[in-house]
């Protein structure tokens, strides 16, 4: 209904934000640039992300364990709220744009060229998965432990109900980039992109309309 512009106290491009809570949070951009907010977003406090790589989105699957993902295959780690940051090997030079945790140990990370990796031990080590595509993904959404979506360029909508192992195609009917992919319940979500794009799905992401 109404919004108010909040100082991040920092002068970098933000790209990815994930809030745990109504009061924790924290947001993430170029160079490396990371920052908390534990009120709200009244206030941000910058930590320190151990990398120079733009970073592209956050995931904390609890207060206290969190991942970003970024340019050149990036991916760290904290295990205490952001206070520190450890880098895990990705295996992956493509840049990575979006990540998403089911749970504390099955996670998933997007990118360029297809690239999907997935973790099923807490983020320590990723296996690359077969997409079957080639466009660019930038946002990755799971509606259940095994259903679960991608989206990217030329309207690239891909589904998986076996937790990632394969990926499917969904027919969209546009060629509009997809950035970002949410579900609200198992049978409504939606897909924004390019030019104001809002696609919405009300069987489960079967079919999408404008």
């Amino acid at each position: 209904i109404s919004w108010f512009e909040q100082s991040s106290s920092s002068y970098n491009d933000f790209y990815g934000a994930r809030f745990v809570s109504s009061t924790i949070g924290w947001a993430v951009g170029d160079f490396g640039t990371i920052v908390k907010t534990s009120d709200g977003g009244a206030t941000w406090t910058p930590q320190s992300s151990g990398t120079k790589n733009t970073l592209n989105a956050v995931s904390f699957p609890s207060a206290s364990t969190g991942f970003a993902v970024g340019e050149e295959g990036t991916i760290i780690r904290s295990t205490d709220g952001g206070l520190s940051w450890t880098q895990i090997p990705s295996g992956v030079f493509q840049s990575l744009y979006g990540c998403s945790f089911i749970n504390a140990t099955t996670g998933f990370a997007v990118g360029d060229s297809a690239v999907i990796l997935k973790s099923t031990n807490g983020g320590l080590t990723w296996n690359n998965q077969n997409s079957r595509s080639e466009e660019t993904l930038y946002s990755i959404h799971f509606i259940t432990a095994t259903n679960g979506f991608a989206v990217g360029d030329f309207g690239t909508i891909l589904a998986t109900t076996n937790g990632g192992t394969t990926w499917l195609p969904r027919t969209t009917n546009t060629f509009t980039t997809f950035l970002r992919i949410k579900f609200a319940t198992p049978s409504i979500g939606w897909a924004v992109g390019y030019g104001g794009a809002i696609f919405k799905s009300t069987d489960g992401g079967v079919t999408w309309d404008q």
